[in-house]
This record gives C-alpha cells, structure tokens and sequence, in this order.
C-alpha cells in the first residue's frame, strides 16, 4: 500500500469510528477522495476485519479489527472472553469443538478455536479463513 493509501485509510477509520454508519459515496464526499479509490480501500479494510459492510444498506462501520486493535471501550472484550470462557466449558463438557468466527465478506476468519480433550479432532488454526457457506457456516 502506497504513503497516500495508508494516509487515506488512516482518514477513514478515524472518520466512521466517531460516525454513523456510511456508503462510499458519503465517505469519499467527506474525505475528498474519489469513489474508486476510496471504494477500494474500504474493500481492503473489510476483508481486513478493521471495517463492517452490511449489504442490505450498503454502508461500512468500525470493524472488530479496528475495535480490537485500538481497544474501544465498548465492553466488546468483555463479552468475547465470557463467550470464550462458555464455549471453552461446553468443548469440555459436551466433549466437542468449536470456534468463534467472523464475516468477512464471502469468507469467515477463524478468532478462536477451543477443543475437546478427545484424541480425535479436527483442529483449526486461529486466523484460518473458509468459504462462508461452507458445510454448517
């Protein structure tokens, strides 16, 4: 990514961390940047995890990424190490895996994997992305 790219992704995370949800046309307006380039750094960012694009609105918000790296205070933590704790539990427990995952665009990425204590298992790597609709997803 070239200085004014990163520069120009810099602008938008700062501008929709303190906005509403937007489109690309709003956020290009805002920034002064044009549609194209600015359509395809938010498209980077999304598949990045550091934006959020609903289809049905065709808007883009703070990602978890973003959230994560900069460490909103949104009680997001919070929650994700309950919901880890619970799932964790329930691997051992029920003696099955399972994972926590994120959208992002037509994959998901893998943000944590808990496993059984059973011999034979399917490990995943944190991190790995899958087709979205793949088998259960």
């Amino acid at each position: 990514m070239r200085v004014g790219s990163v520069a120009n992704a810099t602008a938008i995370l700062r501008h929709l961390a303190v906005a509403r949800p937007q489109g690309v046309n709003a956020i290009a307006r805002e920034l002064a940047l044009s549609p194209s380039s600015c359509f395809n750094i938010l498209k980077t960012l999304t598949d990045e995890g550091f934006l959020d694009f609903q289809p049905e609105t065709k808007t883009y918000s703070i990602g978890i990424a973003a959230i994560q790296l900069f460490q909103f205070p949104s009680g997001l933590g919070a929650w994700l190490e309950w919901l880890e704790r619970e799932l964790h539990r329930l691997c051992l427990d029920l003696q099955l895996s399972s994972g926590l995952w994120q959208v992002r665009g037509n994959r998901v990425v893998l943000l944590k994997a808990m496993e059984s204590s059973l011999a034979t298992r399917i490990h995943l790597a944190a991190g790995q992305r899958l087709p979205k609709y793949l088998g259960a997803m």
